[in-house]
């Protein structure tokens, strides 16, 4: 198998293991916001020594404003470091808070959202 190929592999089985692991953050984010990848672990080509970067895309409208609430981000987010940690996934980088997640907001408008 190639070098790419086994970290293919690896990062696959990091990922599933992630996300068996976050029920309790899927649950807070549930219709309110999405986490996702970007980078090594986004391209599924993610080594021992690769961070994990994500963002958090979270839904905004006018009336309501953001719909996931701030301590339920915390949540998610020390929920994130913690299963991260557990399975020796790099620390999060470049961020003060030991946290590289940025908020996003998108309006219920498909012009802003691709759809």
């Amino acid at each position: 198998m190639s070098e790419l190929a086994d970290r293919r592999v690896q990062t696959s089985s990091k990922i599933q293991e992630l996300q068996e692991r976050l029920g309790d953050a899927e649950t807070k984010a549930a219709g309110k916001a999405c986490v996702y990848a970007t980078g090594s672990y986004g391209r599924c080509e993610a080594s021992t020594y690769s961070d994990l970067d994500l963002f958090i895309l979270g839904k905004w409208d006018k009336e309501k404003g953001r719909h996931l609430k701030r301590l339920d981000e915390i949540c998610i987010k020390a929920d994130l470091i913690e299963v991260t940690r557990d399975l020796r996934i790099q620390e999060f980088s470049g961020w003060q808070i030991p946290c590289p997640l940025h908020r996003r907001r998108f309006y219920e408008n498909p012009r802003y959202t691709g759809g």
